[in-house]
């Protein structure tokens, strides 16, 4: 007698259901680890773009355009002392029209830009983030050396892969049941 179709309804049988306990029983597993494993440090842009506490807002837009960035910390002496936004500079060029130019970094930036370890965990960035609506993070050193940044756009692009990934998988599980 020929052995029935297996539906989404029929549970699987014989072999089949024990490599299925045994995916179901290493999934839980391998989705912690990774989870412990995605560090902010992985995801973030490292060496990024840095301008002078003195230098003018003239030099900062000019930074920004021609790397295509739109967060430039700021280094006084090689130590991080701030950020500057794109945001913060089309303010500052609005309210100020004529004089903007003339302004120094030191005036525009955001003083003690929120920090993190670059060990730290991408959800917990990721949640401070949303939830204080930061733009940027600034990945920092064991001693305060900056070592990268973690953007809004680095977490979208995160997403948008981590999104194509299940999409590919369902395709891959789909075509071998």
């Amino acid at each position: 007698m020929a052995r029935p179709a297996r539906t989404k309804s029929t549970p699987a049988r014989g072999p089949a259901r024990k490599k299925i306990a045994r995916a179901h029983e290493k999934a839980p597993a391998k989705a912690r680890s990774s989870a412990k494993a995605a560090s902010i440090g992985s995801r973030m842009t490292a060496s990024p773009i840095t301008i002078p506490l003195d230098s003018d807002l003239g030099n900062a837009i000019a930074l920004m355009e021609e790397h295509g960035i739109r967060h430039l910390p700021v280094l006084d002496e090689g130590r991080l002392v701030g950020i500057v936004s794109e945001r913060d500079l089309s303010i500052i060029e609005s309210l100020v029209p004529d004089e903007w130019e003339r302004i120094v970094v030191a005036e525009a930036m955001t003083p003690s830009p929120y920090a993190v370890a670059a060990s730290t965990p991408i959800s917990e960035v990721a949640k401070t983030m949303a939830e204080r609506k930061y733009g940027c993070v600034v990945v920092t050193g064991p001693r305060g050396a900056l070592l990268g940044l973690f953007t809004t756009t680095d977490a979208l692009r995160m997403l948008a892969e981590t999104k194509t990934a299940r999409s590919v998988g369902q395709v891959v599980r789909a075509k071998t049941t």
